[in-house]
């Protein structure tokens, strides 16, 4: 179930392609929004690499790694940027990674979608638990807002 919501997670930046790419041939702004959201999706990948290596090293215990999975679903938001100094996901670091990845235009779509994620699970976020739960719901919660749009 959980390596189903990390794959989920790396899908997000493909999901949102397809839905704005579908929007774009209807608007003349948003043409490069696919290629935006997958430069997205491919620096998620990356970081899902390294944050997997990391964790591999981190852990004693093989069977461990299924345990904490999510905690590399955060290593992935933090190496991103969304995450703030305390690594929580805020209004503010969300808007820092908006203003580092997504073209100004676009920042109105992402913050209607994504505000109620930011709101429930962005204050649960504790980075010293040692599963990491609250950041695997964020994505889950990212992970639904997308599915009701497409």
């Amino acid at each position: 179930m959980m390596m189903k919501n990390i794959f989920c997670f790396l899908c997000l930046g493909i999901l949102i392609t397809s839905t704005l790419t579908e929007k774009s041939q209807n608007s003349e702004i948003l043409p490069s929004c696919s290629n935006i959201m997958m430069k997205i999706a491919k620096k998620q990948i990356k970081y899902f690499g390294e944050c997997s290596k990391e964790m591999k090293t981190s852990v004693t215990d093989p069977s461990q790694f299924h345990d904490k999975i999510q905690c590399v679903v955060k290593c992935v938001l933090d190496k991103g940027g969304m995450l703030s100094e305390d690594k929580k996901v805020t209004k503010q670091s969300f808007q820092d990674f908006m203003d580092q990845n997504v073209p100004e235009l676009l920042h109105f779509v992402s913050h209607d979608l994504l505000q109620h994620c930011i709101e429930e699970f962005g204050p649960k976020m504790d980075h010293q638990e040692e599963l990491c739960t609250a950041y695997g719901d964020y994505v889950k919660c990212l992970q639904e807002v997308i599915t009701n749009i497409c």
